[in-house]
């Protein structure tokens, strides 16, 4: 394996970790620093009223993502039930400010590229070598075409040194 081909290979092996880092980057988002606590515990933060405000995100099979924020600015995130009556109450009581967003949907294009990226790697893979083999071949081509001219010239060269030169 040649010097060229490796650094080819390992320079298509970076740009895919890279696109492979950005797209689950851009999946789970810039979260930052989110602290996971059980769902009683924030009820408990709720009722003595450190929660400033909440984030309730609608999740599969009726379940909450509800992300919040503390008096001292620090994140925390927990998963509650949507058919948790008493949450919404508990929440407007204590005056904390709630944000209701619908389910996240993924990204069309992000989508796309988890279905089929896979495929399009193997194919780009699968031309370069294709391509790679094209190159190899025309080289062999050109070194016998090169070789024979140089051995007729060579022959025509002994040619005419054994008859004395040219009739």
């Amino acid at each position: 394996m040649n010097n060229s081909l490796f650094a080819k290979i390992a320079i298509w092996a970076v740009i895919a970790l890279v696109l492979f880092t950005v797209f689950r980057q851009l999946e789970h988002g810039a979260a930052g620093s989110v602290r996971t606590i059980a769902y009683s515990e924030f009820l408990d933060q709720v009722h003595q009223g450190h929660i400033k405000s909440a984030r309730l995100q609608d999740a599969a099979g009726g379940n909450l993502d509800i992300t919040a924020q503390t008096d001292e600015g620090t994140q925390i995130h927990t998963t509650g039930s949507f058919y948790d009556r008493g949450l919404f109450k508990d929440l407007f009581d204590n005056k904390v400010r709630v944000e209701l967003e619908p389910h996240e949907q993924p990204s069309p294009l992000l989508s796309f590229f988890y279905a089929f990226g896979p495929v399009i790697l193997l194919i780009g893979v699968w031309i370069f070598f294709m391509a790679d083999a094209g190159r190899r071949a025309r080289r062999r081509v050109l070194v016998r075409q090169v070789a024979r001219a140089h051995a007729r010239r060579i022959e025509q060269q002994h040619h005419v040194r054994r008859c004395g030169g040219l009739r």
